[in-house]
């Protein structure tokens, strides 16, 4: 079937030769999702890419790596099998992921055309459940767990799936998404702890909550418009009385706001559901109130909620006002004395103007001067500073003072402050309904996100802010460069230069040479260093050698043996060559050299770029390869030959000259107390089948090694 959507890939298409396009089924702001069809094995599969200007963010190929890497390992029948993160050159070259196809409405599709009823919510929930216990037995944390994200198989409940597991998300205005410190998730569905970026299996069991009352009410929860509102509705436990029976039972106990007052475990979820576990047993005791931030109302409890008498409140203001009277005799009357307290709490010095100045330059140095309406939001304040100050107590003081301008106007400072936290270095100075911040940010993202969330915290709490806040790149570590490189270097190790040796200052440049397997890695790491150098040169000196080879050299353990040497010379002519390269037509006559005294056994096999490998010692005609008897010793040397002279060639001795096909390949020479290999190889192996042997035996003892290019040209 062919889709009226278009997207960047066409029916008929064919990604890495491998990957048959067939249509189009979804789109959003960071990459596309496309039906196809393996042609080897003409099953149908799920190609989800990233739009090339984010395959350049390290924040969202983070996110797809390890959706690929940690999902591949989570087998069941809930969670969407994961099976390569593989790199396409088409289309100026993208990112994509190879995924099961699952055909299927979402539970999001189903629940705006027909809300479900209890009992087939509890349906899903099994089956989500049964699909979280078997992703976070292997640490696998969904982290956007709605209704977009669970696919009803075939439109089976009983057969819902799990997709996308913290993949990034479209952050467009509809999608109620926020990504950036930790957080990867729609907000209407996610815990309170993750929205500070701080995730567990209990935070997906929160999300799982949400999604049932989404599910069983046909529309997302609500959840406030802006970050303030979001932290004071996740504050509240919300109200399921709607809920009926054991789907309110369940639910109660998956959303309340403590994550120690939930289910601990996805297992203890289905224990529920099937029945082995009595609620009465497990529920946490309901009556501890946590005193909440300052700004914030104390949360409801839901669908326990009490519900007072008519004369309830009156009740208690008449106990609390004959009290007073009590305690404070006729003073009582004109609110005088020591009654007042009682009833409009105590009285405090009045500060005019208002004012909170915090400054910070760095881990440990946060310094703070400024009121509070009361002792408790005081030490709640300093609290939540030191948060910020890498847990270390601010220097100063947090005074309480009456006058507080504006309800809203500590919760917004702190907002404010949380907001400056992205920053290097900041001051924000608030008088009365005034507040300025100042700071430096190390790139242009990150003060405007500082900006906007500083912003919205001022404006909720009744303030005005101008911000003066520029962007400062640090210097950028080696290190840190040299750290990114290792994981995607294709043939061996690459070296990194540049400014003083250690660090590059912004506008610098930074030199990359070595080897790669192929021209193509070269963009594969100009695109993994781009969001990491920022307007720093990168210079590439990377020459490509083959795939072949460079699978070999990366198979090897780090570190050559110093002491291993290979030596190579001319069958026609005297002397030895310091180059890599032979001629066609000319003869190479090779030869280990080793320290006279080692022992063991020495393996040494040729590999050349079309992925053929010849086995120079042993093979089944020269099987003897236990160092002590083979070889020639030399004064403190032994010399083993690997190719001769082609007058001295012979069965059991290769010899060869140089001709066409040319390219690139190597000699490996492995060292090992024992044999390499079980048994001996013929003469020649393709590669897929050599590689595997060479890993296994690599891991089965310590084995020392060296290697050579040998280069044929015409």
């Amino acid at each position: 079937m062919v889709t009226e959507r278009t997207g960047t890939l066409q029916p008929g298409e064919v990604l890495n030769n491998t990957y048959i396009i067939e249509e189009l089924v979804g789109a959003g702001g960071t990459g596309e999702v496309y039906r196809a069809r393996n042609r080897v094995s003409g099953r149908e599969m799920a190609i989800k890419t990233l739009r090339r200007e984010f395959a350049t963010s390290e924040t969202f190929l983070d996110l797809m790596r390890r959706e690929a890497s940690v999902l591949h390992e989570v087998v069941d029948d809930a969670v969407v099998r994961y099976h390569d993160l593989l790199e396409s050159e088409a289309h100026g070259g993208f990112i994509f992921l190879v995924m099961e196809f699952i055909r299927g409405e979402s539970l999001a599709e189903r629940m705006k055309r027909d809300p479900l009823d209890a009992d087939t919510c509890l349906v899903v929930a099994r089956r989500i459940a049964q699909g979280l216990r078997a992703s976070h037995q292997k640490k696998a944390y969904h982290r956007d767990l709605s209704p977009d994200n669970v696919i009803l198989r075939d439109g089976d409940p009983a057969r819902a799936v799990l997709i996308d597991f913290g993949i990034a998300k479209d952050v467009s205005e509809d999608a109620r998404t926020v990504i950036g410190g930790g957080f990867a998730g729609k907000y209407q569905y996610a815990a309170p702890e993750q929205i500070e970026g701080n995730v567990d299996a209990r935070s997906d069991l929160y999300s799982l909550g949400m999604t049932l009352i989404g599910a069983f009410r046909g529309k997302p929860p609500a959840a406030g418009a802006n970050y303030l509102e979001i932290i004071r509705t996740k504050a509240e436990k919300p109200d399921i009385s709607d809920l009926p029976g054991k789907l309110g039972e369940l639910v109660d106990r998956l959303v309340d706001p403590d994550p120690a007052r939930r289910f601990q475990s996805a297992s203890e979820v289905l224990a529920f559901l099937d029945g082995d576990q009595p609620v009465a047993e497990e529920r946490p005791a309901r009556e501890r109130r946590d005193v909440p931030p300052p700004g914030i109302e104390r949360p409801r409890r839901g669908r326990e909620e009490r519900k007072e008498g008519s004369g309830g409140s009156a009740g208690i203001w008449i106990t609390l006002l004959l009290l007073v009277a009590v305690l404070g005799g006729a003073g009582w009357y004109l609110l005088l004395g020591p009654g007042r307290e009682l009833v409009f709490g105590p009285e405090f010095p009045l500060a005019d103007p208002y004012r909170m100045e915090i400054t910070y330059a760095g881990p440990g140095s946060m310094r703070v001067l400024g009121h509070a309406p009361n002792p408790e939001a005081a030490a709640a304040v300093m609290s939540a500073l030191s948060a910020l100050n890498e847990g270390d107590f601010p220097e100063g003081a947090v005074k309480a003072a009456s006058g507080m301008p504006t309800p809203g106007w500590n919760s917004a400072v702190l907002a404010m402050a949380r907001a400056a936290a992205t920053l290097n270095l900041w001051s924000l100075s608030v008088s009365g309904t005034v507040a300025e911040l100042t700071g430096e940010a190390e790139s242009e993202e990150i003060r405007h996100a500082a900006v906007a969330a500083a912003t919205a915290a001022a404006q909720e709490g009744g303030l005005t802010l101008e911000t003066l806040i520029s962007v400062v790149p640090p210097a950028l570590a080696l290190e840190d460069v040299r750290a990114v490189l290792n994981p995607i270097s294709t043939c061996g190790p690459l070296t990194v230069s540049g400014g003083n040796g250690e660090t590059v200052p912004p506008g610098g440049r930074i030199t990359v040479t070595g080897r790669v397997a192929q021209d193509s890695d070269k963009r594969a790491i100009t695109n993994t260093l781009a969001p990491l150098i920022g307007d720093r040169q990168l210079e590439l000196q990377l020459e490509p050698y083959s795939v072949p080879v460079c699978q070999v050299l990366t198979a090897l353990p780090p570190g050559p043996d110093p002491s291993i040497r290979l030596e190579y010379g001319y069958g026609k002519k005297a002397g030895t060559t310091a180059e890599d390269i032979y001629h066609q037509g000319e003869n190479p006559v090779i030869d280990i050299l080793l320290p006279a005294g080692r022992t063991g056994f020495v393996s040494a096999f040729y590999v050349n770029f079309e992925g053929s490998v010849f086995h120079l010692i042993p093979h089944n005609l020269r099987q003897e390869h236990e160092i002590a008897h083979i070889g020639t010793v030399e004064g403190a040397q032994r010399r083993i030959r690997l190719s001769w002279p082609l007058d001295e060639a012979s069965p059991e001795k290769l010899g060869f000259n140089v001709m066409p096909p040319f390219g690139i390949g190597a000699i490996v020479v492995l060292v090992s107390e024992k044999p390499f290999l079980d048994g001996l190889r013929p003469r020649g192996d393709p590669l897929e089948t050599f590689l595997p042997l060479l890993r296994q035996g690599l891991r089965a003892q310590p084995v020392s090694h060296a290697y050579r290019f040998l280069i044929t040209a015409p």
